[in-house]
């Protein structure tokens, strides 16, 4: 049986996005999570779908009851990544896919390659942008490619490291969203996508660009499609036009 773990944050007003405090509100920054978990859910359901959740405390939204779900266990985020594969993997005897909650660019295709290449590989997975990876998938749990650091620039060159001794596939490279530069950066590449004004004029915002010099690109490109009114934080990452 092919399965999809989403490791998660569950949304909440108090730690969701934190490190877009500056530009989102609590509510904005929580309505974003569950936004792209509803999104990136719709890519995976013809398969077993599974959630790992941080806090079983905090109400869960009633689209997550509809799966199995159970909580992460203690620990860095290598081994509660290999617990929840492993916890998958007693259950359903097959290969898993486990993905981040936060991606902005999944699609359905993404997940068909990966259980493809999975049929010819031990591992797969997907690195992102910022120099992490998405998305990792095995035929079967491997303790030792979740060892080493995580949140630095270097977690998927690690990752590959780790796996010399294994069969692996890299699918295409996938963006997260962590903080502003993340939504500079997948703005930057849509050809029409609402921007909210408030991002479009933050000052974070305007540095990355001055740094990237796509400040006169980003201005003609997207200057038709600000609106005073625009709802902060949701629709300029989720809905295009």
């Amino acid at each position: 049986m092919k399965s999809v773990i989403i490791f998660t944050k569950l949304p909440n007003d108090e730690n969701s996005k934190t490190r877009l405090k500056d530009i989102l509100t609590k509510n904005d920054r929580a309505l974003l999570v569950d936004r792209l978990l509803r999104k990136n859910l719709s890519y995976v359901k013809k398969y077993k779908v599974f959630f790992a959740i941080d806090n079983p405390n905090t109400l869960i939204p009633d689209y997550i009851k509809e799966y199995e779900y159970f909580k992460q266990t203690d620990g860095d985020i290598g081994k509660r990544m290999f617990e929840a594969i492993n916890h998958v993997y007693k259950i359903t005897k097959g290969p898993v896919i486990l993905i981040g909650s936060d991606i902005l660019d999944f699609d359905s295709d993404i997940f068909d390659q990966a259980f493809l290449k999975l049929k010819n590989s031990e591992v797969v997975f997907s690195e992102t942008l910022d120099g992490g990876y998405s998305l990792i998938g095995m035929n079967h749990p491997i303790r030792e490619i979740f060892g080493g650091k995580y949140s630095t620039k270097n977690v998927s060159k690690n990752l590959r490291d780790m796996l010399k001794s294994h069969s692996y596939s890299i699918l295409r490279k996938t963006q997260d969203i962590d903080d502003v530069s993340d939504i500079a950066r997948f703005i930057l590449k849509q050809d029409a996508i609402e921007v909210s004004k408030n991002i479009f004029e933050s000052k974070d915002f305007r540095l990355y660009l001055e740094n990237r010099n796509d400040k006169t690109k980003l201005d003609s490109k997207f200057k038709d499609k600000l609106k005073k009114d625009d709802l902060i934080g949701i629709s300029y990452v989720l809905e295009k036009k």
